[in-house]
């Protein structure tokens, strides 16, 4: 099995991700906004290792992880 992160230049690899999270305003006059999510998530492909001049072999890349995602900013009104 193969990593993600240490398979080969321009090898294709898919990802699915399930997310839920929660948005939330605040601050002076609600002009903060908070988004915060988390689920779970997996990628997947196959890395073609050359063998010899005319053989190859496959590895398969299988990861699954747990991803977080947060994001902060502030809206301005002119």
């Amino acid at each position: 099995m193969v990593q993600a992160a240490d398979a080969p230049h321009n090898t294709p690899v898919w990802d699915l991700g399930f997310l839920i999270g929660a948005y939330i305003e605040g601050g002076l006059k609600t002009k903060r906004k908070i988004t915060i999510s988390g689920g779970i998530g997996m990628i997947w492909g196959t890395d073609h290792i050359s063998t010899g001049i005319y053989s190859y072999t496959n590895g398969k890349i299988t990861t699954v992880g747990f991803p977080l995602e947060a994001k902060i900013f502030w809206v301005y009104e002119n």
